[in-house]
């Protein structure tokens, strides 16, 4: 009877041995940035992957306002810039300008010559409207265009009343020092003439 109780409880602290042992045991490598349990790696903060081999470079970043983190850096959303991604890009385009248009269709060493204002648009933060664009004026029309970073911008290929459509040719671009702005872009008339303008805006 002794015997049988000495296996028993034997018996029982080998189980318990191997109970423990399993729980215990991670044949996983978390590495120096996690540790184990029950077999998988659970990571420290800012790590991932099955070993915890992962490091996020965007962990406890915090980034302004109309910004978001990227490879540890915060990077501006569409149409904002700043150090604070505070200012909208197309602010600066705003004004009224003199238009300095060369165009195939003025002759020879001749250019259109013309004012135009570039103001907000309704259609998002990354639009503004280039106002009396390209001197129609039986209607006048006003174009759109896209803000693509800091200084560049393009306008998207639209028709308007008489214009079947513009579209630009180039990215246009903005002087930081002059303010002047600059693009080529190519209409098509309703009736099928086309040509391609080198547009200059000087700001008045």
């Amino acid at each position: 009877m002794k015997g049988l109780k000495l296996f028993s409880l034997v018996a029982a602290l080998v189980c318990a041995l191997l109970v423990f042992d399993a729980c215990t045991t991670c044949d996983v490598d978390c590495g120096a940035n996690g540790s184990c349990d029950n077999g998988t790696c659970v990571c420290d903060p800012g790590y991932s992957g099955a070993n915890c081999e992962t490091f996020d470079e965007c962990h406890n970043i915090l980034c302004p306002t109309n910004s978001i983190c990227e490879d540890g850096f915060c990077v501006c959303d569409p149409g904002y810039e700043g150090d604070s991604c505070e200012l909208l890009i197309r602010d600066k385009y705003f004004g009224t300008y003199e238009a300095d248009d060369l165009c195939p269709s003025a002759g020879p060493d001749a250019s259109y010559v013309y004012t135009v204002t570039i103001e907000t648009s309704s259609q998002g933060i990354t639009e503004f409207l280039i106002k009396g664009f390209a001197g129609f004026d039986n209607p006048a029309i006003n174009v759109r265009a896209t803000v693509l970073d800091d200084d560049n911008f393009e306008i998207p290929s639209q028709s308007h009343a008489g214009v079947s459509n513009i579209v630009s040719t180039t990215i246009g671009s903005r002087n930081a020092d002059t303010g002047v702005v600059a693009i080529s872009y190519e209409v098509t008339l309703d009736t099928g003439v086309s040509e391609i303008c080198e547009l200059l805006l000087t700001p008045q």
